[in-house]
């Protein structure tokens, strides 16, 4: 896999999501235009923050209701910012992209025939590298957040990027189609993970989710099992998720002080 190569960075307007600030970004990487988010509370100073990377799912964007769910629990109190892109045919990606079931579809069609997992992992890869000049982010701290869609492309990214502290992965199976790539990837994860799997999950196997895990090199990792379907989200996942990486990367450290 050859390295990120970051041309340009365009920022665009800051805008309001509730007590959320979010601020587009657009980088060029190796001839592609990754379009991404950069999240941060509404109130938070310029102290330098850890920073959380989150991966939406297959059918979603970055910032759909989901990713606004996590964003809200991780950069609530100040104490973090958060970064998400678009996955490889989603959102600002295309110029008529789907929801729903039918983007999950349109995605996981994809997956089968070509999965462009070299190409995601150079796309979030080029945007650290650029969020890392800032000075608001801790490049000591990173973090990543990703399950399902996030764990096919999270898993190998965080095998190539010893920058990740703590992550989050899970909901996803080594034996589904073209997956081979993340169970040769997942020795080479060696920082502390969560690895979330929901039992009657209707895509992906028992047996083949737990294999990927099983092969994930890291000494710190945590298997959470959760009754219910692939689809289901947040509750108790999604709070056991924000207190992984809370617990990894200190975020109590950073939230902005108590008046």
């Amino acid at each position: 896999m050859s390295a990120a190569s970051v041309d340009l960075c365009v920022w665009g307007e800051e805008r309001a999501f509730g007590e959320l600030r979010a601020r587009g970004l657009r980088v060029q990487a190796n001839g592609r235009t990754v379009p991404a988010m950069l999240w941060r509370a509404a109130d938070a100073d310029d102290r330098a923050r850890p920073l959380v990377l989150v991966q939406h799912g297959g059918s979603g964007h970055k910032a759909d209701d989901a990713v606004l769910q996590q964003v809200q629990l991780l950069v609530g109190d100040g104490s973090c910012l958060v970064a998400t892109i678009d996955g490889p045919i989603h959102g600002d990606r295309v110029a008529s992209p789907a929801a729903g079931e039918q983007m999950r579809n349109r995605f996981l069609d994809q997956w089968r025939t070509d999965p462009m997992i070299d190409s995601m992992v150079q796309d979030w890869q080029a945007v650290l590298n650029k969020l890392c000049e800032l000075p608001q982010v801790d490049a000591q701290r990173i973090g990543w957040m990703g399950t399902s869609m996030g764990t096919a492309y999270g898993l190998p990214f965080v095998a190539a990027c010893p920058q990740v502290k703590a992550a989050v992965l899970g909901k996803w199976s080594g034996d589904y189609a073209n997956s081979e790539r993340l169970m040769r990837d997942a020795p080479a994860v060696l920082c502390p993970v969560l690895f979330i799997q929901h039992w009657h999950d209707e895509l992906f196997s028992r047996d083949g989710t737990l294999a990927l895990f099983d092969r994930i090199g890291s000494s710190d990792k945590r298997l959470h099992l959760f009754t219910g379907s692939h689809f289901q989200r947040g509750g108790e996942p999604l709070i056991d998720a924000v207190a992984h990486l809370h617990r990894y990367l200190d975020l109590e450290a950073t939230a902005r002080p108590t008046r």
